[in-house]
């Protein structure tokens, strides 16, 4: 009976032994492992690659680093990997295939700068799951981390230009499937780089009496125009949804480059060189006139965008409106901006406050401030061009929300009302409005607020663009268009664009 009982208890151990054995082989037989040193990523960028065909400067090196050398990590040669330089992004799209993402990343002996150092963190659908600090003359640091249930993966290096960062033995450990995942969307992020924007192919007679028409830009390729008797505007669907022209007519702009929308996260800012920046956007016409545009999903963000652009029946009033969609999993903080590039020969003039610092000028000379009025007046041309104000050189340090920006050959004034939903905390120190001056142009960026957003909640901010003649006093030619958006308003109170929080499903 003891013999029986023994041989029991040896047949169950063995059993248990090889049944999970068997679980284990058979579990480890059908997982995939992805070497991402491969043709993977859907999105990858760093700031500088040399010595390589046009077409691939800016993406990370294969198997080297970004000068073409061996992969070498205080003075350990490497066979897989890739190598970046200066701020750089990857992207790929698991969809809950995977399990754990693992890597060695450290900054290569080649590097030129002297005590060099870098950022590396990783999100999963924009929540952060690892971060790190690289320094040159040392081992690469080890990441592994876990994926379950993670459709979209970032990885961000942060590093001056002159930082050489090597991503060593990337990979993802995953169920069966991973790498069809992996492909398929890929293809699907290819597809939206190499799409066409739907032309519009004949003028087009909309509810709110103003007309749109084709545009063919030599720059931008074929555009949408909306003009009535006293405004004209041309977007762009295939440059991610910018404005190339705004004015009183098809001969006139009054940008200098473009309209386009930035994006200020709070933990974190990707260059502006993602799809929802550079690929083609969907368009449509509503019934009452308004013109739709909608982003391709932003995967570096966790973000996807619409811009909404009406005339005003028989004014020279344009309402417009960005709004951005969480698409992640998780909660975020966006503030949602619109950027406008105007030349050197236009005046920028914005209320002008002393107050707490939080509002600053970058790259501007200290002979272009003049203020008068409370109105702040930042120009190339002479204080007199438009009248006589007296140069204070106190520190001007906030500016409400709207800007005017004054041609001063036509004597026309283009003013951006942003409508503001609640009060709160913006990007840059609380600054509304941010003014980037470069010797060729005025970069001038209106923000929204910083705004916490649930999963698959939006947040719009609407503003209004008119256009008006320029007087001689530069606070009557503001007074007058602001008049102007007050009385047209009022005249159009049919319409809205949504402003502060919105739930929707585009």
């Amino acid at each position: 009976m003891l013999i029986k009982n023994i041989f029991f208890i040896f047949l169950s151990l063995f059993l248990f032994l090889f049944c999970g054995c068997q679980s284990l082989q058979t579990a480890m037989g059908t997982s995939e492992l992805i070497d991402l040193a491969g043709d993977y990523w859907q999105e990858s960028s760093c700031e500088w690659t040399p010595l390589t065909p046009v077409r691939d400067r800016g993406k990370p090196r294969r198997n080297r680093n970004v000068i073409g050398r061996k992969l070498i990590v205080n003075n350990i040669p490497y066979e897989k990997g890739m190598g970046v330089a200066g701020k750089s992004f990857l992207i790929c799209s698991p969809n809950s295939y995977a399990a754990y993402f693992e890597l060695l990343a450290g900054i290569d002996d080649t590097t030129p700068a002297k005590n060099a150092k870098a950022r590396l963190e990783v999100y999963g659908d924009g929540r952060p799951l690892f971060s790190t600090d690289l320094f040159g003359q040392r081992d690469p640091v080890h990441c592994k981390v876990r994926l379950t249930g993670i459709d979209e993966l970032v990885m961000i290096i942060d590093a001056p230009s002159n930082v050489y960062v090597d991503i060593l033995l990337p990979n993802l450990m995953g169920a069966p499937g991973l790498e069809y995942e992996l492909t398929q969307e890929k293809n699907s992020y290819e597809d939206y780089i190499y799409a066409q924007p739907v032309p519009l192919k004949s003028v087009k007679y909309l509810a709110n009496d103003a007309i749109a028409f084709p545009y063919q830009s030599k720059k931008y390729g074929p555009c949408i125009a909306m003009s009535n008797d006293n405004v004209c505007i041309i977007v762009s669907p295939g440059h991610a949804g910018k404005v190339i022209q705004v004015g009183t007519d098809i001969t006139e702009n009054f940008l200098g480059g473009d309209s386009g929308i930035m994006l200020h996260p709070l933990s974190r800012r990707i260059a502006d060189i993602t799809l929802a920046y550079q690929g083609t956007w969907k368009w449509k016409f509503d019934s009452d006139g308004k013109l739709k545009l909608l982003s391709p999903p932003d995967l570096a963000h966790g973000i996807r965008w619409m811009r909404t652009f009406y005339i005003v029946p028989e004014t020279s009033l344009l309402k417009t409106s960005v709004r951005i969609k969480n698409v992640t999993r998780d909660d975020v903080s966006w503030s949602a901006g619109t950027y406008f590039d105007f030349n050197t020969n236009f005046a920028i003039a914005m209320r002008a406050e002393s107050a707490d610092p939080g509002y600053t000028f970058q790259k501007s000379p200290p002979e272009n401030l003049v203020v008068s009025d409370n109105i702040l007046l930042l120009s190339d041309y002479k204080a007199g061009a438009i009248g006589n104000y007296s140069k204070n050189y106190d520190v001007i340090t906030s500016a409400d929300s709207w800007f005017c920006a004054l041609s001063l050959k036509n004597k026309k004034a283009f003013l951006v009302n942003p409508i503001t939903p609640r009060i709160g905390l913006f990007p840059y120190g609380g600054a509304k409005v941010f003014v980037v001056r470069t010797p060729d142009k005025f970069r001038v960026t209106t923000l929204s607020e910083l705004t916490p957003l649930a999963p698959k909640e939006s947040f719009s901010q609407e503003q209004q663009w008119i256009i008006g003649r320029a007087v001689k006093d530069m606070k009557t030619t503001i007074s007058d268009l602001k008049s102007k958006i007050k009385n047209d308003i009022s005249s159009d109170e049919g319409y809205g664009v949504s402003t502060g929080r919105t739930i929707n499903n585009y």
